[in-house]
């Protein structure tokens, strides 16, 4: 059966982009909300030039040096932090905590065991006066800020109970990184109805450690996700790619 050759076909992409550790039966992970998903082909060019009359290149040779992939990633989900950084994720399960001692600073801000306390108690150590939330202390998400002028003097020890969320923690620079399998399901936008899909299957990717969190910024913050595709040795065949596979409608 013949084949048929589509002329037009411009290409305006959208789409999801899913990723597992390379070789695992794990599920695909959706990453989240990815821009400016982007491969490079790097060559090594070697070239002869032509000592006759006239000049010019009398011989070239061009060889795969690298294969790269970049993207932005918005969603600042436990799993993309764990493998941008390097990192562990666990969970910290919802509970109590009764009296966690602390030594308190007025104008400064005690970090306590958990993040986001509610239901918040502080006492002196030990316990018999109890401080007024607003007047000697605030709460906040990262802890307790000892309100200056408060009743809560310098050095004064103190206890706190609280309650606390459940809540993510990623332990960063932890690890060596991993190798990723990817999966891009995109959607060529231009082409047709709109309504093409174009699947990526890369087979083997190694990220580099993000080289920035935008902690801070006037617009939304990304995590730059950016590597190399290794070549993946079990996938044989004439014609069959080790970087990457390309399907399209």
């Amino acid at each position: 059966m013949p084949t048929t050759i589509k002329t037009f076909r411009p290409y305006r992409g959208a789409g999801n982009v899913y990723a597992r550790v390379a070789g695992s039966t794990d599920a695909m992970i959706e990453l989240g909300n990815v821009g400016e998903l982007k491969l490079a082909h790097e060559e090594d060019v070697q070239s002869l030039a032509d000592n006759r009359p006239g000049g010019g290149t009398y011989a070239e040779s061009r060889q795969l040096k690298a294969v790269t992939l970049t993207a932005a990633v918005y969603d600042w989900n436990r799993q993309n932090l764990a493998w941008l950084l390097r990192g562990t994720a666990s969970t910290v399960t919802s509970g109590t905590v009764t009296d966690e001692a602390h030594t308190a600073k007025q104008g400064g801000l005690i970090r306590l065991a958990h993040i986001n306390p509610t239901s918040v108690v502080v006492t002196s150590d030990p316990a018999g006066t109890a401080f007024v939330a607003g007047t000697d202390y605030e709460v906040r998400a990262e802890g307790l800020f000892i309100i200056q002028g408060g009743g809560i003097t310098d050095g004064a020890a103190i206890l706190v109970s609280y309650a606390n969320p459940e809540y993510d923690v990623i332990e960063a620079l932890t690890g060596s990184g991993v190798e990723l399998e990817l999966v891009f399901g995109g959607m060529n936008e231009a082409d047709s109805n709109g309504d093409s899909p174009q699947i990526l299957d890369v087979f083997k990717f190694k990220p580099a450690l993000a080289k920035e969190l935008g902690l801070i910024s006037t617009g939304f913050g990304s995590l730059p996700l950016e590597g190399t595709v290794l070549k993946d040795t079990s996938k044989t065949g004439t014609g069959v790619s080790k970087f990457y596979r390309i399907s399209q409608q």
